[in-house]
């Protein structure tokens, strides 16, 4: 089948050039404005996230931080001595 292709023309007349003018400019001035509060929005959402990934992954780093502490506790209850715990314990109050 073949394609076929139509083409329409349209004429446009208007009166009162200069109104149409002035409201088309007025509705591309709301639409610039409009476009403007988006930008704002999307970006102040942006930072939002930024700073919501950086708490996320300081809660994993803590998260981590306290399985290997009950991890290294676990040890020493099993082995009878403190070994790694009291040592990190040590460690910790040394840089204070």
């Amino acid at each position: 089948m073949a394609d076929a292709t139509r083409r329409v023309s349209v004429r446009l007349s208007v009166d009162g050039a200069q109104q149409t003018k002035q409201e088309l400019r007025e509705v591309g001035e709301a639409g610039q404005r409009s476009l403007e509060r988006i930008k704002d929005g999307t970006e102040r959402a942006s930072r939002a996230l930024d700073l919501l990934d950086a708490a996320v992954r300081g809660v994993q780093i803590a998260g981590l931080a306290a399985g290997v502490r009950v991890l290294v506790q676990a040890d020493d209850q099993l082995t009878g001595k403190p070994g790694a715990a009291a040592e990190c314990g040590r460690l910790g109050r040394a840089g204070r």
